[in-house]
């Protein structure tokens, strides 16, 4: 497969380049966030399954999302390239069982639906990636996925002020929008970009007081151990200077006003609930381990039926996948990940690249394990968590085919390839 183009492109992102570089399908997954803000409204006590917006409008659009992202995959070989030679097939795996759990679900149009959502979903961030690598090569790509996140943030606030209305504007509404910027805190930490798409990123993440979001931190800084010299010099230094600050404050202290803030105490149970909601998760998931009780209804039903309807999820893609499909949903999902895990950190990639790549990888699987997001419904933090393995499968297609190429650039057989970027299109 022919996938190198001949020359260079401009990897600039201007405002309007963001807007239209990613053609039809980048245009329809960025309209997604306008339109939840058009059509959301408060949500009512006996309806927090369901999102925020007419269900009309959800579905209507979702048809459209699902004839985008299937056009281009069926039309684009590279796409299908893509999926197949990365993690991605094992994640249509486990939606595929999710589309198939519809059969035993205790609410068969709910599993059916939201799996065809993930789906679709996920073939248009395919087909909106695709296409902006395609016009702007890897490091557009990657200029495009920081002003995605600003973009979200934005409408995301915007959402929160139509909501509450506007005594809701201040830094409070934008510090809500975790969700949005913590997924791409490393890649804003890392990668050169203008201080104003990273100070955003970065401050909303510092500032969210979300034990999801500062573990996820910790866990993240391990990936500069995986990138230069002054990164893992940066690693080094770093940990000696949270060891003294452990032992000067006491691990307690630190923790308590770090991943615990805002608690009555430091432990499991001071995690929001989440320790119960795991807990019933887990008991009720081994009442039907092989088959669970269908993809997101049986989620929803179990834990809304024990804990009331405001809490909708069981806050762990795992344990959403085992009240779903049983152990064979988080076999699944758990290869995925794990596939992912070694994409993510893999020696193809520049240094730089590779811990921001990776940091990355290691904040969206803490968002995994304590938020909603990936193993259950397009919610909370699954769209920046797909789009971002995503672009790092596509990344990593790129870098081992330069790597490949760079092998015989001494070779005067080969002596008329170009170090390019950018793959044809078709």
């Amino acid at each position: 497969m022919n996938a190198v183009a001949e020359n260079r492109v401009s990897t600039k992102i201007s405002l309007l380049d963001f807007f239209i570089i990613g053609g039809v399908p980048g245009g329809v997954f960025l309209f997604r966030n306008l339109l939840y803000v058009l059509v959301l409204r408060q949500r009512e006590a006996g309806e927090m399954a369901t999102v925020d917006a007419s269900a009309g409008v959800q579905a209507v659009f979702l048809v459209v999302v699902l004839l985008v992202g299937t056009y281009y995959f069926i039309h684009h070989e590279l796409i299908r390239y893509f999926i197949g030679n990365s993690a991605f097939k094992w994640f249509f795996l486990f939606y595929g069982l999710g589309l198939i759990s519809a059969i035993w679900s205790v609410d068969p149009i709910l599993t059916l639906y939201r799996a065809t959502e993930a789906i679709a979903y996920t073939l248009l961030i395919f087909a909106a990636v695709y296409t902006i690598y395609c016009k702007v090569g890897a490091e557009g790509l990657l200029r495009w996925l920081l002003w995605y996140s600003i973009y979200a943030i934005i409408l995301g606030a915007l959402g929160r002020i139509k909501l509450l209305g506007f005594g809701a504007f201040g830094l409070g509404t934008f510090l809500e929008q975790q969700m949005t910027s913590t997924p791409f805190f490393f890649l804003a930490l890392l990668f050169p970009l203008s201080l104003w798409i990273r100070v955003p990123i970065l401050t909303i993440s510092i500032l969210s007081f979300s034990n999801t979001a500062y573990l996820g931190i910790v866990m993240g800084t391990f990936a500069l151990k995986e990138g230069s010299n002054y990164l893992k010099a940066t690693f080094f230094f770093g940990g000696i200077s949270l060891l003294v600050i452990l032992l000067y404050f006491g691990a307690g202290d630190v923790l308590k006003n770090t991943v615990f803030y805002g608690k009555k105490g430091v432990g499991v149970e001071y995690t929001s609930g989440r320790d119960k909601i795991a807990a019933l998760s887990w008991d009720q998931s081994m009442k039907q381990p092989l088959t669970g009780f269908g993809f997101v209804a049986g989620e929803v039903s179990v834990i809304s039926e024990k804990r009331g309807s405001g809490v909708i999820g069981a806050h762990n893609g795992f344990l959403s996948a085992l009240l779903g499909m049983g152990f064979p949903g988080a076999i699944l999902l758990a290869v995925f990940l794990v596939k992912m895990w070694f994409t993510s950190k893999s020696d193809v990639f520049p240094p730089l690249i590779r811990s921001a790549l990776y940091g990355s990888f290691l904040m969206i699987l803490v968002h995994t394990m304590g938020n909603p997001g990936i193993g259950s419904r397009v919610y909370g933090a699954w769209i920046p968590s797909v789009l971002i393995f995503a672009v790092i499968s596509v990344l990593y297609n790129h870098f081992k085919q330069l790597t490949f190429y760079a092998n015989y650039l001494d070779n005067p057989e080969f002596s008329g390839l170009q170090d390019t970027t950018v793959p044809r299109a078709g």
